[in-house]
């Protein structure tokens, strides 16, 4: 298991300190990001992920700084990011929609990713036939067709109904024993989480 570690890190935008001396770790199980809208979630997502290189302080993948130098690594070979406003192409199929940015196109490991995700009628139609909530796991499914050490959620289950909530989040537990899950919200109800989260506010 990896570990990832935020030590001291500080960012300010114009004149604004967003925020100062964050200081966390993340091993294993989920890490939950809480705070109200603006606080600055979205952008310590982004220092998470490498690509956001505009602070002071530490960001550590196993005891290793990531820097100019290889934080594009870092960001292709460990980090799996998904938002909310992930993009999903309504002229192409659900099918197709998840194997277009791989060059191995395994038809049937998507299908199975589109059945445990609750899309299992909507392999062969265009995605503009789906909800919002459809949708957004139709993303998340791309995403997990090439799943990475280290899970981004920014605020993913915002606006969704709650099937589509239940069905997202029993896919992330399930990957919790062998990924870091670091999943931020602005939601005062979390009752959808596992009791075993540890949370950052």
């Amino acid at each position: 298991m990896n570990l990832i570690e935020i030590n001291s890190i500080s960012i300010k935008l114009k004149s604004r300190i967003l925020f100062e001396n964050i200081s966390f770790s993340c091993s294993e199980g989920i890490c939950l990001i809480k705070g109200k809208n603006g606080a600055g979630k979205s952008t310590l997502l982004n220092i998470l992920s490498g690509n956001d290189l505009n602070y002071s302080g530490k960001l550590l993948l196993d005891g290793i700084e990531i820097n100019k130098k290889n934080n594009i690594s870092y960001t292709d070979g460990y980090i799996s990011y998904f938002t909310q406003d992930s993009v999903v192409f309504d002229d192409m199929t659900c099918l197709d929609n998840i194997l277009l940015p791989y060059p191995n196109k395994d038809k049937n490991r998507a299908t199975e990713l589109l059945n445990e995700l609750g899309l299992s009628n909507c392999v062969d139609q265009n995605a503009s036939n789906l909800s919002y909530g459809e949708k957004q796991r139709l993303a998340l499914a791309r995403g997990l067709y090439n799943l990475k050490p280290i899970m981004l959620f920014d605020e993913i289950t915002s606006n969704l109904d709650l099937d589509s909530i239940k069905i997202i989040m029993n896919m992330i537990f399930n990957l919790t024993k062998d990924h870091i899950i670091i999943f931020i919200t602005h939601d005062e109800s979390i009752d959808y989480l596992p009791s075993n989260y540890n949370l950052i506010k």
